[in-house]
């Protein structure tokens, strides 16, 4: 049946009834967008929340296969297909050079794109492949991953969004721990290692998990939604740090947290310049230092907390001894380690001065919580 409704701020506009907050719910089908989306969503033209929703459904559901949403203040319409909520109907040339990029990137890597390496990450063996260069990288993106989690220390039942999510894969860990996710990126397409990966988990029984194609510099959500807002290896690709921060403590709830790893992090005064397969490509990728992320968490009003990241945790415990570093680093891990065998020094090496000094000095990836607390506005 094909209906037509108006929805504003979480409440039909016809019946005065209220939504329910966006969450899991038996039954719903992997390509359907829940109604209750419709509660957090803003235009992200006019950053107004009233929307008349168009869609192809059974009535009473609460459930959209194909439909449009359409902004009662502005017009501005907005396609759902799949599942797939598009907030980027005219998306700009740097979205379209990333897709553009990992499109090529990807490009005959079919062993990534294929249903065994996506239900395997974040750790992939070999059982899912022979290359030993993708088993070290994602095995390290695992334990910065984990060690992040385990930070986290998640009750089971926060609202998540999930920024730049590509395959979905962390998404899908969140819904499986129970939490009610969003998977927000600008890339859609699988051969591109977009939000429609996200299909993958969702058929193989992953508690369904929201997808949003929008930009983190225009989060397209209520101010105060979310209660944990998680970037892995993603926030270093915009070129508006300090923005994106701000719009993530815009949508965080008051003791809510920011929450980063595996974020490339390089030493004060080294040249903020990339060149890897990636920029190759024609991806957006940039790096920051441990100064920008502090100034850009202190303009949103949010606290940090820096922590050593799992991979180099790993290291430091000798469960992954390879070390592929200058002769001055490798020299300074090596010390390092004689100096982790005292726990003594190994409270030392965990602690905040120790990380910031790490940080500013050395070059590993960025593991961080940066928390809005009461009476912390965002700039």
């Amino acid at each position: 049946m094909r209906g037509s409704r108006c929805v504003q701020g979480g409440r039909c506009a016809a019946s005065g009834s209220g939504c329910l907050d966006f969450g899991l719910t038996a039954g719903y089908d992997r390509l359907e967008m829940r109604e209750e989306l419709l509660e957090s969503l803003v235009c992200p033209a006019c950053e107004d929340g009233s929307w008349q929703l168009e869609s192809d459904q059974s009535q009473g559901t609460g459930v959209v296969e194909r439909g449009r949403l359409i902004c009662a203040t502005c017009g501005a319409r907005y396609l759902i297909s799949d599942g797939i909520v598009d907030l980027l109907p005219d998306p700009d040339d740097l979205i379209l050079r990333e897709r553009a990029g990992w499109e090529r990137f990807l490009k005959g890597a079919t062993e990534e794109l294929d249903d065994a390496w996506i239900l395997a990450l974040p750790r992939i063996d070999g059982r899912v492949t022979s290359n030993a260069e993708s088993i070290a990288h994602w095995g390290r993106q695992a334990s910065n991953f984990e060690q992040l989690i385990q930070h986290v220390g998640l009750s089971g039942n926060e609202t998540v969004l999930e920024l730049g999510a590509g395959r979905c894969w962390a998404s899908a860990f969140l819904a499986r721990r129970g939490c009610q996710v969003v998977a927000l990126d600008v890339v859609r397409a699988r051969e591109a290692g977009g939000l429609e990966t996200g299909t993958v988990y969702l058929d193989h029984h992953t508690p369904y998990f929201e997808r949003v194609l929008a930009s983190m510099e225009k989060l397209p959500f209520r101010q105060g939604t979310f209660d944990l807002v998680l970037s892995v290896a993603s926030i270093h690709h915009t070129t508006l740090l300090a923005q994106v921060v701000a719009e993530c403590g815009r949508v965080l709830k008051t003791g809510g947290r920011l929450a980063l790893t595996s974020e490339p992090c390089i030493r004060i005064f080294r040249e903020k310049r990339v060149e890897n397969a990636e920029t190759d490509a024609g991806i957006n990728e940039h790096v920051y230092n441990v100064l920008d992320y502090r100034r850009a968490f202190g303009q949103a009003g949010l606290k940090a907390t820096f922590y050593l990241p799992g991979a180099l945790l790993a290291l430091l415990q000798e469960q992954r001894p390879e070390i592929r570093a200058g002769r001055l680093k490798t020299w300074l891990l090596g010390l390092t380690r004689l100096m982790w065998r005292g726990e003594a020094m190994r409270r030392v090496l965990r602690s905040q001065l120790a990380n910031l000094l790490g940080l500013l000095l050395l070059e590993y990836g960025l593991t961080a919580i940066a928390e809005r607390r009461l009476g912390m506005g965002v700039q």
